[in-house]
């Protein structure tokens, strides 16, 4: 809803949203089922909610940003760090 609003074009990519529900796992699980079969899923999170999301799901979680800093097994310091790419790539063949 709030993509269409400003004119985003997301056609072509899997998407889950507050549209599809209000519980955070619930679009969360609706995402990865979006996906087919693609292996263990990895989520990458600036908010506490993301962690709690990822643990009751039992998804790996990478913390991103200072309030998420000391609270999780892996962590970067920002989403533009390039740590996230090799990070990214590991997880990617692990689950393979």
């Amino acid at each position: 809803m709030k993509l269409d609003a400003a004119g985003s074009n997301h056609g072509g990519i899997v998407l889950a949203c507050s549209d599809d529900s209000h519980e955070r796992t619930k679009i969360m699980e609706r995402c990865y089922a979006s996906l087919g079969s693609v292996g263990a899923p990895v989520t990458f999170g600036d908010g506490e909610w993301d962690l709690a999301a990822a643990t009751r799901l039992g998804w790996r979680f990478v913390g991103v940003g200072k309030h998420l800093e000391g609270q999780c097994a892996v962590w970067l310091p920002d989403f533009r760090s390039m740590a996230s790419l090799g990070l990214m790539q590991s997880y990617s063949a692990d689950s393979a």
